[in-house]
């Protein structure tokens, strides 16, 4: 006697990130304040709607970071919601990548309900344009990433940055090892 999908958004609330950024699902009535930023993300198909602990990492360091007049690549982007709080707290453009092309698709719908397609460049991984990176945004599995340090060692120069997500806290040191050479 109950309606499932109805129960089921019950579940589904606003979170907030750092001091500014709320993701919220688009069914829910939510009154933005001044200086609020507020990323429309249902949970969908592809990876990603704020709730796992890897993404909020990220979507906390984009918030509190100065990302004004950066390019920045999400590595990964599922649902592109990295590449999309990125362009919503001032990247100047931002680069969309994943190896699913679920993943693009729906990176792109994201992008539209939250009229952020005008600096994302959502593309295939063999697409990426060679331009001037100053991040990378990477949450996706340590073995890829370890897999992908030339890729991205080559993409960033004297002062880019370097995010990487997704590593378990045995894999750490691994990644830190790859990394520091």
């Amino acid at each position: 006697d109950q309606n499932w999908v109805e129960k089921y958004k019950e579940g589904i609330k606003p979170i907030r990130f750092g001091k500014r950024l709320w993701v919220v699902p688009s069914w829910d009535i939510f009154i933005q304040a001044q200086g609020v930023i507020t990323l429309k993300m249902d949970p969908g198909m592809a990876f990603g709607s704020g709730s796992h602990e890897t993404t909020h990492l990220c979507l906390e360091y984009l918030e509190k970071s100065e990302i004004n007049d950066l390019t920045i690549l999400d590595y990964g982007c599922g649902s592109g919601i990295l590449s999309i709080a990125a362009v919503l707290l001032g990247a100047n453009a931002v680069i969309a990548t994943d190896i699913d092309p679920l993943a693009l698709k729906s990176t792109k719908e994201n992008a539209k309900n939250n009229n952020a397609l005008e600096k994302l460049d959502i593309v295939e991984p063999s697409s990426i344009p060679k331009i001037n990176i100053n991040m990378i945004v990477a949450n996706i599995f340590s073995n890829t990433l370890i897999d992908h340090r030339n890729t991205f060692s080559s993409m960033l120069g004297t002062g880019s940055r370097l995010v990487l997500s997704g590593i378990l806290e045995h894999q750490l040191e691994i990644v830190i090892d790859h990394y520091e050479k």
